[in-house]
């Protein structure tokens, strides 16, 4: 199953833009709750754009860094503490250009720094027993940079990674899952 909702993170905290306060996400994110555990799957596996992707991209934010991560945290605690194993991928590192566009123009330098701090979904995770995390970090940004292609596959077609560059993280994902 995947359930998702466009721009949602699996947060129980709402996001806002400017007075507007996105409160259709944490209503989507209980309903999603109640139907995981109903449904007792052998694992969840998550994740989620980082506060400054949220940002950029949807113009929405939290109050703040301690919000956020207590709405994953808590998400996240509800279905561990159903019994449903619960596993979480670490931050994509988030562009701060068009990938594409750089990558067509044959501007030479398409790669950025990698992130420093995890993100609150990925802190969420660290802090819970019983919620594993996979990190990803090192196949995005290996050696601090994050690369605009990686084995000659394109990483990102805009802030979300291409369905090639997803494939290439099967393997380790079945890996790291025990799978």
């Amino acid at each position: 199953y995947v359930l998702a909702r466009n721009g949602c993170p699996f947060s129980t905290e709402p996001l806002h833009s400017g007075t507007v306060i996105h409160k259709t996400c944490v209503g989507i994110n209980a309903q999603t709750i109640e139907m995981i555990i109903d449904l007792a799957p052998a694992a969840v596996v998550t994740a989620s754009l980082t506060p400054h992707g949220y940002q950029d991209a949807l113009d929405w934010e939290w109050d703040s860094a301690e919000q956020a991560e207590r709405g994953y945290s808590i998400a996240l605690a509800s279905l561990r503490d159903a019994g449903v194993r619960v596993a979480v991928l670490s931050d994509v590192p988030y562009p701060p250009f068009n990938i594409p566009e750089c990558v067509s123009a044959d501007a030479g330098e398409c790669s950025f720094p990698a992130p420093g701090e995890p993100g609150p979904l990925t802190l969420a995770a660290q802090e819970l027993d019983g919620v594993e995390l996979v990190d990803f970090r090192g196949y995005f940004c290996p050696e601090g940079r994050c690369e605009a292609v990686l084995g000659n596959v394109l990483v990102y077609r805009d802030n979300h990674i291409t369905d090639s560059f997803a494939k290439t993280l099967a393997l380790p994902l079945r890996d790291s899952l025990g799978l």
